[in-house]
């Protein structure tokens, strides 16, 4: 004879479990799992070198060197790509 009390046990446990398992993904993804824009500011920029030179017929060159302070702020637990 099966032992309806001993399925009934195992299917709460079963419940039981399902349901810590759904609470603790649905908890996951939305504090761990939820990206969010990492935040980029430029703290000083400038031109270092700049060289215009400019030659007949109609050849012009320019050479320049942008030197720049970027910080970022990435608040996601997971690092940049």
């Amino acid at each position: 004879m099966a032992r309806p009390r001993c399925s009934k046990i195992c299917a709460f446990i079963a419940a039981a479990t399902l349901l810590i398992f759904i609470i603790a993904i649905t908890t996951l993804f939305l504090t761990i799992f939820n990206p969010t824009q990492p935040n980029f500011t430029v703290q000083v920029a400038g031109l270092e070198i700049f060289h215009f030179n400019w030659t007949l017929p109609y050849n012009i060159t320019l050479h320049n060197t942008l030197k720049a302070v970027v910080t970022v702020d990435n608040p996601n637990y997971v690092g940049l790509e």
